[in-house]
């Protein structure tokens, strides 16, 4: 008898991640909320605010977040 992921996919394997929302923010978004930050005082909720305010953006605190950790 053959699995459902056989029969879909011609694989018994993992199929892979499929999903997720394409990223709201360019790369030079994120440079720009970056270079803000240096020197800022800055709240995340002030930093998130920012690009909606600029580019009609809207992003949530988690978005900063990750975009702030990945930048160190």
């Amino acid at each position: 008898m053959r699995s459902h992921r056989w029969r879909a996919h011609g694989t018994a394997g993992p199929v892979g991640h499929w999903g997720g929302a394409p990223a709201k923010l360019s790369d030079d978004d994120r440079a720009a909320l970056v270079a803000r930050v240096d020197g800022s005082d800055a709240t995340r909720e002030e930093l998130q605010e920012r690009p909606a305010a600029e580019c009609g953006v809207e992003v949530t605190r988690s978005t900063v977040n990750g975009v702030l950790v990945a930048a160190g």
